[in-house]
């Protein structure tokens, strides 16, 4: 039966039975699993409140230097898209992602999210600084894909390019479409939250009744980019009562205006947010070194979860890194990056950030702190301390940050996207391989190559042997019927006339004999949870550096 696995007659390995035969280990030794994806799923989280309009299409613009980046490796990649607001106490009720992925669609074709009237009866009118400027597309179609090889085909909630295909329609590259599904509208939430709406968006991705579902795929690295003016407010369920107005107070309960920097205006602002997260070791006007703390209602420092009014950091840095070690069961080097684009001063870390009172009251009374950046065109923004304590939980390899104020955001991207190509190396085999017919000049080795797919939990699901690439090495074929095939590169001394078996220059440093490549079909993603377990007749010993081929 096509797909059981039974034991080795001399019970050392697995057989895996396709096409009616036994394709079996060749030896009793170990085979070696190998990280052979290319694979990254971006989640940008952007702010969507009315003063981000500048911002959102600077970020719209700022793509094609990631993307060709990505594109230079044959990645295979995902980008997602979620807003900041979610529905706590102080946000009216919440029409937009509220912690999923956003489908993408044009910003032309939803231009009344770049229209908003604030108090005092101010409108906003954003459609042409938006949208208008940076988008040239009516509608963004896209094709129906498939989550896994063969599995049901349908219409993402985001936009990707796997095996060098897009589920973009039309002929519209990767970066014409994010130009135009990336501006979110300026009718978001002031209260914003983005690091809880990471969260939720990232949780949203195991829910089969969500259109984020499947995005977030086992063995690919992740990249999370934040996006945001002002400083994160993810107000936890108890932390709702300090944001209501006492006539708004539940009936038993108390809702403490604590942290508000003027109670007597009936209504918190967003200096809540930083009156209830940060503490800073002066009382003003110089606030002097200021950080992340954790307040439960009645403002006492060093609440835990249960009790804060905004969720700890740790909250994050530990799903962040939680997912990581997951991942790491498919890649051993995989990293979980963090990019935030916030209120940094412009050249961030060199020129540090003056924590003080804001000279303006009216922007003291709303944000509680004086901005600090300001962009040629006006943009400021307020410190991120929140995010800054979670980029240094997760430490300089895992987080990037950089300033909203600088007006252009591809140098940030372009650093996540290089910070993600280093992790893509080769797939140098770490024993080597025996020539199985020494008569004949170069390496001749016997290997077989077993796709697991593994389940969360750990455990191999299922398996399938990934046969030889049909075609020549410099332009190799995947069989018919076939999710992949293998392409093992060996030639390290121009025994063969082919470029594509060539050995990298990494795999001859790490003295190598044998790398493996695995090709997929356009547009044919890697099963989630698949990783390629290689198994050959090895030399004896097999410790590296191999001998010349």
């Amino acid at each position: 039966m096509d797909g059981a696995v039974q034991p080795d007659d001399d019970g050392c390995g697995n057989c895996l039975c396709v096409d009616g035969s036994w394709a079996c280990t060749q030896t009793c030794e170990p085979s070696e699993v190998l990280p052979v994806n290319r694979d990254v799923d971006v989640l940008f989280v952007v702010d969507n409140s009315h003063s981000m309009a500048q911002e959102q299409a600077a970020l719209a613009t700022s793509l094609s230097g990631f993307v060709d980046i990505l594109d230079g490796v044959d990645a295979s990649y995902r980008l997602g898209v979620t807003t900041t607001e979610l529905p706590h106490a102080p946000c009216p009720p919440v029409s937009a992602a509220a912690g999923r992925l956003r489908r993408p669609t044009s910003c032309r074709g939803r231009l009344d999210e770049f229209v908003r009237l604030i108090p005092p009866d101010v409108e906003i009118d954003e459609q042409e600084t938006g949208c208008l400027s940076v988008c040239d597309l009516d509608e963004v179609a896209l094709e129906a894909t498939p989550l896994e090889p063969g599995g049901e085909v349908s219409r993402r909630a985001w936009l990707e390019r796997v095996a060098g295909k897009t589920n973009v329609a039309g002929g519209v590259s990767i970066a014409e479409a994010f130009a135009c599904t990336a501006p979110q509208g300026i009718t978001g939430c002031g209260f914003e939250s983005p690091l809880e709406a990471m969260l939720k968006a990232l949780e949203s991705t195991a829910d089969p009744e969500s259109p984020s579902y499947g995005f977030l795929r086992s063995q690919a690295m992740l990249a999370v980019v934040v996006l945001t003016d002002e400083l994160d407010c993810s107000i936890s369920p108890v932390g709702e009562n300090a944001f209501m107005a006492p006539v708004q107070c539940p009936p038993g309960e108390t809702c403490p205006t604590v942290f508000w920097e003027d109670p007597d205006l009936g209504y918190p602002t967003s200096a809540a947010c930083w009156n209830a997260g940060v503490r800073c070791s002066e009382p003003g006007p110089d606030y002097g070194v200021c950080v992340a703390e954790d307040y439960d209602l009645s403002a006492t420092p060093g609440a835990d979860e249960a009790s804060a009014v905004l969720f700890p950091v740790d909250r994050y840095a530990n799903a962040l890194l939680d997912l990581e070690a997951q991942k790491r069961s498919f890649h051993p080097e995989a990293r979980v990056f963090l990019s935030v684009v916030a209120g940094v001063p412009r050249g961030w870390p060199d020129a540090p950030i003056d924590f003080r009172e804001a000279a303006d009251p009216e922007w003291q009374r709303d944000y509680g702190v004086e901005a600090a950046c300001e962009g040629e065109a006006g943009q400021r923004g307020i410190p991120p301390v929140r995010m800054l304590a979670l980029a240094d939980a997760l430490g300089p390899e895992r987080a990037s940050v950089s300033s909203i104020c600088d007006g252009d955001y591809g140098d940030a991207l372009d650093g996540v996207a290089r910070a993600i190509v280093e992790q893509f190396r080769p797939a140098c085999v770490p024993r080597c391989a025996a020539d199985t017919e020494p008569e004949n000049p170069g390496l001749q080795p016997s290997c077989v190559a077993l796709q697991e797919v593994v389940d969360p939990g750990g455990e191999v699901a299922r398996m399938e042997v990934l046969p030889p690439c049909e075609g020549t090495p410099d332009d190799p074929e995947v069989p018919a019927g076939e999710s992949a095939c293998v392409l093992l590169r060996w030639d390290d001394g121009g025994h063969s006339p082919f470029l594509g078996d060539d050995l990298s220059a990494a795999c001859r440093d790490e003295g190598s004999n044998l790398e493996l490549v695995v090709v997929r079909p356009p547009g044919v993603p890697a099963p989630d949870g698949a990783r390629v377990d290689l198994d050959c007749t090895w030399t004896d010993p097999s410790d590296r550096p191999c001998g010349p081929a």
